[in-house]
């Protein structure tokens, strides 16, 4: 799901960034799937009051917040249905509950929103095998400045290039992601996967006793860490 934020000021463009990725502050989906491949998909979103108060000023919300909405996201996917939205607002959140069903899973793998990044359901040796990748790769920084060619020497830096004290120790980026992990403290993303048989393998995430439902959670905070995706994978 698209954040459609404009800019007001750098930290708004820097929590737009960041949710861009996320979709929102908290996010918890559990799929529950059947033997044919079919399921329902329950997806629920906290949002911050703020970030919902800072897009209603520039005249768009973060994320669809309506029935309505969700359903126009996913008109183009066929044989996924909006059973259901609600909404229950907190002092600090606001709280979406999304139930989609849908008649065949592979409809999300070219998506990219809470069904995660490559969501796929497919067939291998006589098993049914449910991936999603959580996070994503983050680019490495340049090793020099883009006019400087191997094997010619860095230009001389002015007294005002190199950071000293704390300014060394802390860019301003460091600080701007320090600040965006205080307002991230508290909420997480969740994976939840139900299967019509019993697991028998899993790659991240804890199986419930019944061994038919594995969820893995990550706070928000460690999600920002995460350099290299990591795969959640679920075997039946």
């Amino acid at each position: 799901m698209k954040l459609s934020l404009r800019e007001k000021g750098p930290l708004l463009v820097a929590v737009a960034a960041f949710t861009l990725l996320s979709s929102c502050l908290g996010v918890d989906v559990a799929t529950t799937f059947n033997k044919d491949g079919s399921g329902i998909m329950t997806m629920k979103l906290r949002i911050s009051q703020m970030l919902i108060q800072m897009g209603e000023e520039q005249g768009s919300p973060p994320v669809p917040l309506t029935k309505e909405d969700l359903e126009k996201a996913y008109e183009s996917l066929d044989g996924v249905k909006v059973e259901s939205v609600e909404q229950e607002n907190t002092d600090q959140d606001r709280i979406i509950t999304s139930t989609i069903s849908f008649k065949n899973f592979a409809v999300f793998q070219s998506t990219k929103d809470l069904a995660g990044t490559g969501a796929r359901l497919s067939k291998e040796g006589g098993h049914t095998v449910y991936r999603v990748l959580v996070g994503e790769k983050k680019a490495a920084p340049d090793a020099a400045p883009a006019d400087v060619t191997e094997g010619e020497p860095a230009p001389p830096s002015s007294p005002g290039d190199s950071p000293s004290g704390s300014e060394a120790t802390q860019s301003p980026d460091d600080s701007m992601t320090a600040m965006i992990k205080s307002l991230m403290a508290g909420y997480s993303i969740k994976y939840s996967v139900t299967a019509p048989a019993t697991i028998v393998s899993h790659t991240i995430g804890d199986v419930s006793p019944d061994g038919k439902t594995v969820t893995y959670s990550i706070p928000m905070s460690d999600y920002m860490d995460i350099k290299e995706p990591i795969q959640f994978e679920v075997k039946w």
